[in-house]
């Protein structure tokens, strides 16, 4: 008699008589591709995990199930190991469990599946059906973030967080955000940044098949005033000043974590009052150029009543600009939108209407002597009459 057939012998001593006549099969399963199921070895369970409910299924004479973490990615193998457990109701403390080798043919979303399972006991055959996760060969995108089409504000003086949208693109498989972190491209321009889970510190959160989650996940951002008000400054042709990175960790069961990085990008929007002390310094500038050029030959009382004027219509004309703005209007000067929020705006209407500071002091003229800035002058209509 041959070695191998002696140890064969022994282990088949070892085993309880059910464990050794029981055998359990499952069903490639067949969506986008296939993926295949191939047992490798049965032995006796001594500490199996609890009879899990959501990964379980039951025949008449057996339950079926498998632990959350009795599936395991092996990346250099190309395959996922599964442990099942099967009990036959008769006898629940004894359990027998199934080493499973599965593979995926062809790519397609990993996915929670509805297998097709088979316990053979010598001459008795059950069947019925147990859900488990099924892989794809290539991991897709699993959690995407759809951004804005323009860069989300920040105040240049103030704190404030920009909510991350993100949707899990499994549509049949939880995802878990285990970790996040986020790191700007320009770190000068901004406190640490944290991300939180609304107004609370981050902490894992789950991630239901195919879900979007649009508020729960936050950057809180708090920016160095000194850097920003340069960098919105100074943009250029950029729509944005910043990208922050945010680096999320997914966990989808059986996999391995894997990092997803969303890029969001930002810019300053100054606080209006910064915007007004702006327009009222380029008022100044443009008063002086227009000194310069015409209004030197003024006396200094005409030359600051030209100033004043010109000082006075450039808020106004700031005001009314933020007003359109926020009434969901349009500030247009010569067929080009302006955006009376950002500080080049802000600065160029300033620097005009001191440039223009004999028209801005006829315009002032021309308001001061409408009627309803003419005090008591209703009365004295009235008593003229």
């Amino acid at each position: 008699m041959s070695r191998s057939v002696i140890v064969a012998m022994i282990a088949l001593l070892w085993l309880p008589p059910d464990a050794a006549a029981l055998d359990l099969q499952l069903e490639s399963v067949l969506t986008a591709g296939r993926f295949d199921f191939t047992r490798k070895t049965a032995d006796v369970a001594d500490a199996p995990p609890p009879f899990n409910n959501r990964l379980s299924g039951s025949t008449e004479h057996y339950d079926v199930w498998m632990g959350p973490d009795d599936v395991a990615e092996v990346p250099l193998l190309h395959f996922f190991s599964y442990s099942l457990y099967v009990r036959s109701k008769a006898s629940p403390a004894q359990v027998t469990r199934f080493a499973f080798q599965g593979r995926s043919i062809g790519a397609f979303d990993d996915q929670m599946a509805d297998v097709r399972f088979h316990v053979i006991d010598g001459a008795l055959t059950e069947t019925d059906t147990i859900t488990l996760p099924i892989f794809g060969f290539v991991p897709d995108v699993i959690v995407s973030s759809h951004q804005p089409e323009d860069a989300n504000d920040v105040f240049l003086a103030t704190e404030h967080d920009v909510p991350i949208p993100i949707t899990n693109e499994l549509k049949n498989m939880a995802v878990t955000i285990t970790g996040a972190s986020a790191a700007s491209n320009d770190a000068a321009l901004w406190k640490p940044i944290e991300v939180r889970n609304g107004v609370a510190p981050f902490a894992p959160f789950l991630l239901r098949s195919g879900a979007s989650d649009a508020s729960t996940l936050k950057i809180h951002l708090d920016p160095r005033t000194s850097h920003a008000f340069g960098t919105a400054l100074f943009r250029g042709r950029a729509k944005f000043d910043d990208i922050i990175n945010v680096t999320l960790t997914c966990k989808t069961l059986g996999r391995d974590q894997k990092p997803v990085t969303i890029p969001v990008r930002v810019q300053f929007v100054p606080w209006p009052p910064i915007l007004l002390m702006i327009t009222f310094i380029g008022a100044i500038v443009g008063w002086l150029l227009l000194l310069l050029a015409k209004a030197k030959r003024e006396s200094w009382t005409e030359r600051l009543r030209i100033l004043g004027s010109g000082i006075a219509v450039a808020l106004l004309i700031e005001v009314f600009g933020m007003a359109m703005v926020l009434g969901k209007s349009e500030l247009k000067v010569l067929d080009f939108t302006l955006d009376p929020f950002q500080m080049p705006t802000a600065a160029l209407v300033g620097v005009l209407a001191g440039i223009a500071g004999y028209k801005s002091r006829d315009l002032l003229l021309s308001i001061s002597q409408m009627e309803i800035f003419r005090l008591g002058g209703g009365k004295k209509s009235d008593a003229t009459a």
